[in-house]
This record gives C-alpha cells, sequence and structure tokens, in this order.
C-alpha cells in the first residue's frame, strides 16, 4: 500500500483572499504538522479548526522581517494556507486556513518555525456585517448564504443545508462580526455552522454530529541530529520576528 505523501501549499502572491491565485509549494521544509477541528461533544459550541506547521527555516524564508528571505513581503498573517494528502494519484483536502503568527526560533540550529493557522472563523471574525436580510431569507439557510454574499465570500466555498424551519420574518442582527451572526442563525435552526476540510462554509441542518477530528503528522524525522549547515545564513540570529 502507498504511504501517504502529504503536499503543503501557501499562498505567495500579494493578495489575500479564500481563493487566491498564487501558490508556492513549501513541502520540502515542513518538519510536522496538526490540527484540530469540530468541537468535542453535541453539547459544545463549535471552535475555530487551527493547525500548526513546523517548518525548517535555516535560510529565513519563514522570517518575516528577513529582507533576503525568499518569502519576503508575501509572507504574511491572514495569508491562506492548504494542507492536502495525496494518495494513489488523488487529493485529499485535510485543513484550510490563514496564518495568524509565524513563531522562528533563532536559538534553534535548524531555526525551526511554528506557523499557526485558523480555519473560515478567522475570516468571518475581522469582517462586520450590516445585512438588511429579505423576505426570502426566513430560513437559516437562505439567511447565512445572504450574509456570505454581503463579505464576498466565494459561492464555490460553501455547503449550506436550507434548514428546518420557516421564520415567521427575516432575522434582524444589526452590526456584528459575520461570525457571530453565522452562529446565531444556525443557533436558531438548531444546526450548526463551522469550516470544513475544504476551506467550505459549511451550514448542517442537522446538528448533532462533531463536525470534525483531530491528527497530527510527522513528515521529516522527529527531531534532526545533523550539524547544523556550514553556510547557515546570518537569518538565523537575530534577524527573525514574531506577530501575532
Amino acid at each position: 500500500m502507498a504511504i501517504p505523501v502529504p503536499t503543503f501549499r501557501v499562498l505567495m502572491g500579494a493578495e489575500y483572499g479564500a481563493l487566491p491565485t498564487i501558490e508556492t509549494d513549501i513541502s520540502d521544509y515542513v518538519q510536522s504538522y496538526s490540527f484540530r477541528r469540530g468541537r468535542d461533544n453535541v453539547l459544545s459550541s463549535f471552535q475555530a479548526g487551527t493547525a500548526t506547521l513546523v517548518v525548517r527555516n535555516a535560510d529565513g524564508r519563514f522570517s518575516p522581517a528577513y529582507t533576503g528571505g525568499a518569502y519576503y513581503g508575501v509572507l504574511d498573517v491572514m495569508i491562506r494556507v492548504r494542507i492536502e494528502v495525496i494518495l494513489n494519484g488523488i487529493t485529499y483536502p485535510r485543513f484550510w486556513g490563514y496564518i495568524q503568527s509565524i513563531r522562528p526560533n533563532p536559538e534553534d540550529c535548524w531555526n525551526f518555525t511554528n506557523i499557526e493557522l485558523s480555519d473560515i472563523f478567522a475570516w468571518l471574525s475581522i469582517r462586520n456585517a450590516l445585512v438588511s436580510y429579505g423576505p426570502g431569507d426566513t430560513n437559516a439557510g437562505t439567511a447565512i448564504g445572504t450574509l456570505l454574499n454581503i463579505i464576498s465570500w466565494p459561492a464555490g466555498l460553501r455547503e449550506l443545508d436550507a434548514g428546518y424551519h420557516t421564520w415567521p420574518s427575516a432575522p434582524s442582527l444589526g452590526t456584528t462580526t459575520a461570525l457571530s451572526q453565522a452562529n446565531t442563525l444556525a443557533a436558531n435552526d438548531l444546526g450548526r455552522f463551522y469550516g470544513g476540510q475544504e476551506g467550505d462554509a459549511v451550514f448542517e441542518q442537522d446538528g448533532q454530529g462533531h463536525g470534525g477530528k483531530d491528527f497530527q503528522g510527522w513528515i521529516k524525522s522527529a527531531k534532526c541530529r545533523a550539524a547544523c549547515p556550514a553556510t547557515r545564513d546570518a537569518s538565523c540570529a537575530g534577524r527573525s520576528r514574531s506577530f501575532m
């Protein structure tokens, strides 16, 4: 049986968004990854899906402040990252998320760097929206679709059930974050709203499932024991920074 070969891609373009046009494969630099998505039980609220990439950064390419780095000027918070597994020629999405922090470790010989990610919840939590829900927005699926239209969330990244209930009138939620409104609309139908593994905004009218899983994968050895590179770049010492 073939061993799954994870492929890691991080957007290196200048634009932000859910569907960037430029991506760079960083698989060769990834040491390990882990992610958590969903909720612990049916009585719990859905939290943001999160992931951590540990990357080798000996040449400073993952140090945002290092001007000589290969990704200087394009690696930043809220840049999208996709984690995929390719098996027998088929690509399986594992996690889509947006960079929340980049933390180089210049004390380490290989300058291992943690890149923290969060799913669609991170994007929706920074988008405030005043939505005028219309006469047609009397069920959760339609109303969430209207909300996503207002904030220009791509139509191709949605999986929205209609909802079990028809409300007597359209909701009025005022100006709040898109995440808060989506959660409220889903809860009013006793459904669930969460970020899918393919980056989708998901509303399910059956609110009983957990909606996710935990996973950890090691791509290279758990700890590099080789000597430091003989031509170690100066970026390993003092040219890195951390930010949220």
